[in-house]
């Protein structure tokens, strides 16, 4: 039996999936757009228990890797 590749879905896919099903259409027409069974389908939308999960969006003020590792301290000082 041949295995199906994994697919990796994008953003702006995800929010159609998104959209559709909650405009009550069956994970078995969502699935047929992207050519797919209901079960690769199904697996997005139960990771969070069919509620649409929130915008990921990043805080003001919040820290970057470029601020974290200013205020980090450097391994090469040496503390007496």
């Amino acid at each position: 039996m041949k295995y199906r590749q994994r697919t990796y879905y994008t953003d702006e896919q995800k929010a159609m999936m998104w959209d559709r099903w909650q405009k009550g259409e069956t994970l078995g027409s969502i699935a047929r757009l992207f050519n797919r069974y209901h079960s690769s389908i199904e697996r997005i939308i139960a990771e969070s228990g069919g509620i649409r999960p929130a915008r990921r969006h990043e805080l003001v003020g919040s820290v970057t890797n470029e601020t974290c590792y200013q205020l980090s301290p450097s391994p090469f000082i040496t503390r007496s």
